[in-house]
């Protein structure tokens, strides 16, 4: 089944060298050392594997990290800078290995910031708004509203997306009932820093996204998610060949801060 992680190695902490034939079982391998136990995506920030969820960290918790793939490899600052405000400062390097046949050879800068608008209750769930790629290129722009609800050893995430978010699983941008602006979403790659503000929460789809997380014994947990990116990009760059929107994955937190995750 074809990922967009097709196969890979990443750390957050000291980075690990190994070979990349080495990783053909379109593997991705994370390793953290985070200030919490809150997990960490691999775009940098508290998530699954490529999304994110309304968690938070503890305030002024901080993490470095790298997550290493055939698609990309991402060097990623996670900062908690208040109790209800995450920001993520990443820098991707695409198409790492030059794969044979891909045209991509791009080096992006990016940030994204997500707040917390509700906290959980014991019938609601967390609920956070989040901003992607909002200050580069726009690669990867989309903006979301995900809530996350946890019931016993089980933590779910449900979202809706704009932008890159908007791939598939669609539904019409409730937005442009209230005004006809929202369905058009203009900017472009190659930004250079500058946000996008016009484009916040515009285009005339929305996509649905969501994952769980499953507690298991001995500090394990499994992950699973559906994402609503279609890679359109990668696809059409020859970097990818029929992504699948699943992913799953196997954690394990060996210690306090130290969080290790296998995912297809």
């Amino acid at each position: 089944m074809a990922r967009r992680h097709s196969d890979g190695i990443g750390a957050y902490g000291p980075r690990f060298f190994l070979p990349r034939a080495l990783l053909s079982g379109a593997l991705t391998l994370t390793l953290g050392f985070l200030s919490s136990l809150s997990q960490a995506a691999d775009f940098g920030g508290a998530g699954l594997l490529d999304l994110p969820t309304a968690r938070m960290r503890p305030d002024g918790a901080l993490s470095l990290g790298t997550s290493q793939q055939d698609t990309e490899d991402v060097y990623s600052v996670s900062y908690q800078a208040f109790p209800w405000l995450e920001g993520s400062f990443r820098y991707i390097i695409q198409n790492p290995g030059g794969k044979l046949g891909s045209r991509e050879g791009n080096r992006d800068r990016s940030f994204e910031v997500k707040a917390l608008l509700l906290e959980e209750q014991r019938l609601a769930p967390a609920l956070a708004l989040g901003l992607r790629d909002m200050l580069g290129t726009g690669i990867f722009s989309g903006e979301y509203v995900v809530a996350s609800k946890r019931a016993g050893p089980l933590d779910v995430t449900l979202g809706v997306g704009w932008g890159r978010f908007a791939g598939r699983n669609t539904l019409p941008n409730p937005l442009a009932e209230l005004f006809d602006g929202a369905k058009a979403r203009t900017a472009t790659t190659g930004l250079g820093g500058e946000p996008s503000l016009e484009d916040f929460f515009r285009g005339e789809d929305v996509g649905m996204f969501g994952g769980l997380q499953l507690d298991l014994p001995y500090h394990t947990r499994f992950i699973a998610e559906y994402t609503s990116d279609r890679y359109e990009r990668e696809t059409r760059l020859g970097t990818l060949k029929d992504p699948s929107p699943f992913s799953y994955g196997l954690g394990w937190a060996p210690a306090p801060g130290v969080d290790v995750v296998v995912s297809h």
